[in-house]
């Protein structure tokens, strides 16, 4: 805003009223932001320059305040004009006196004036460092959650490959439990077959030696008959 009209900088005559004046300030908003060269730290400072143009025409006081130091600004030469024909009539002292007078009020007004125009660049440029603090610091909260986003991810990614060995190793334990099972059951299986093949046979073998044993005693006592038939001696 510095040495800038604020009415050229929201674009308004001197005579706009209020609503004229809000109206042209978000007009002029709304063309900043969509402008797409517009970025970076001259945006900000435009912006910047419009609150502060509002700021002030927007207040009745403010405004009145920035007219007359406008005018000032404009014509300060007619001022110490018009005070020395208002003193052509007192002695030369007094008008000298006078013309000091104003020579000194208009060098502390030019000075107020410089003194607010650097004011106002130094708030502005503290405005622009600090939303540019600001947006740092938001890229590097947003770099942050990005990291801790991505470590995240890792951690995830481990537990599932964990979960995933976990559950391989418990089925190869079960499919090895399983085949340690039917082993044992067909060993068992095995092991009755042949009990009871070694019962059949237990059983075979006292039936063929009773069976031999009535032979021998049939046998036996055929003989006994055949002696007795043969020498009476039954």
């Amino acid at each position: 805003m510095a040495g800038k009209d604020l009415y050229q900088l929201l674009g308004v005559p001197e005579s706009a009223d209020a609503g004229a004046i809000a109206s042209a300030y978000e007009a002029a908003l709304a063309a900043l932001r969509a402008s797409p060269g517009q970025g970076g730290a001259d945006a900000a400072h435009r912006k910047l320059a419009l609150d502060e143009a509002y700021r002030i025409l927007s207040s009745p006081k403010g405004r009145a305040d920035y007219n007359r130091r406008l005018a000032q600004a404009r014509n300060p030469v007619p001022v110490l004009h018009a005070a020395r024909v208002e003193s052509e009539g007192f002695p030369t002292g007094k008008a000298i006196a006078l013309a000091v007078v104003l020579l000194l009020a208009v060098g502390a007004w030019y000075a107020k004036v410089r003194a607010d125009r650097n004011e106002a660049q130094r708030l502005s440029a503290a405005r622009v460092a600090e939303e540019a603090a600001l947006l740092a610091e938001r890229e590097e909260g947003r770099a942050e959650q990005d990291r801790q986003s991505a470590e995240r991810n890792r951690r995830i990614e481990e537990m599932r490959q964990q979960m995933w060995e976990q559950s391989a190793r418990a089925s190869s334990n079960y499919n090895s439990a399983i085949v340690a099972q039917q082993a044992q059951m067909e060993r068992q299986r095995a092991d009755m077959e042949q009990r009871r093949q070694q019962q059949f046979d237990d059983v075979q073998r006292r039936r063929q030696e009773q069976d031999a044993q009535r032979r021998l005693a049939e046998d036996k006592r055929r003989l006994q008959q055949l002696e007795c038939q043969n020498y009476r001696a039954c």
